[in-house]
């Protein structure tokens, strides 16, 4: 197989089945039923606001964009700022705002199982962007996390605040 399409089929496969698996083992099983009207609210929250930083973020990339020569540049600002993969940090937030919504111990217990899918998935695809982008990426991947950090996070407002003064 060639490595540059392993993320690629990784991520084709990914998407949809971590969605099937989070709404099948959420609707089904036991709810955490004392909690249920918080979670359902703080999970419908958490929905609406990963969707839209997924849309955002989405919205940063080229039409094409599967392969990492379909981007002109080596994305690095705005959400890019705060960690290496945004739009999977989001969807991995989605993904988790699908129990959290059901109040569903299931949902939570296959949203921690699915989740390592989603690092293999960031690997695969970091090594393929090491292959294309070179030294850039690596000195990127020097300076930011893979995932949101709490330190990564904090210096992510500092710099908005920075430029919104300017």
């Amino acid at each position: 197989m060639n490595r540059e399409l392993k993320s690629i089929i990784i991520r084709r496969i990914l998407f949809p089945v971590s969605y099937i698996v989070m709404i099948i083992c959420s609707l089904n099983g036991s709810r955490l039923l004392v909690l249920q009207p918080a979670l359902t609210i703080f999970g419908g929250l958490l929905f609406i606001y990963s969707l839209m930083q997924m849309i955002r973020i989405h919205s940063l990339f080229p039409e094409k964009h599967e392969k990492p020569e379909d981007f002109p540049i080596l994305l690095t600002n705005g959400p890019y700022r705060l960690c290496r993969h945004p739009f999977y940090f989001w969807t991995i937030m989605n993904l988790l705002s699908i129990p959290l919504i059901l109040g569903s111990i299931p949902g939570v217990v296959s949203w921690t199982a699915v989740f390592p899918l989603w690092i293999i998935l960031m690997k695969a695809e970091e090594k393929e962007l090491i292959m294309y982008w070179g030294k850039q990426y690596i000195a990127y991947m020097e300076k930011t996390p893979m995932l949101p950090t709490f330190n990564s996070f904090r210096k992510y407002l500092k710099m908005r605040r920075k430029d919104r003064s300017l």
